[in-house]
């Protein structure tokens, strides 16, 4: 699971490689624009997930912040010393 504006909110799966990630965004985002009665909030989210899943040392900060945010929890319920 990838933390908010991952893959996530556009339904991708998290194997895909940019060039998929790039088609992808331009099929989700001609859905969701707003102009062509999509949703406005949509259409944010997905900007936002392509602008970092574009980006490989974004994804590395997401994945970091994601396994830190992972393993408070698993301390905080006992499953980790």
């Amino acid at each position: 699971m990838r933390p908010r504006g991952g893959h996530a909110p556009c339904g991708l799966p998290q194997s895909l490689s940019l060039p998929q990630i790039r088609r992808a965004y331009k099929t989700l985002r001609t859905k969701a624009h707003p102009d062509k009665g999509g949703d406005a909030a949509l259409f944010t989210a997905i900007t936002r997930a392509h602008d970092v899943l574009s980006d490989p040392d974004k994804v590395r900060a997401c994945a970091r912040a994601l396994a830190c945010v992972v393993r408070a929890m698993l301390a905080c319920v006992g499953y980790l010393v």
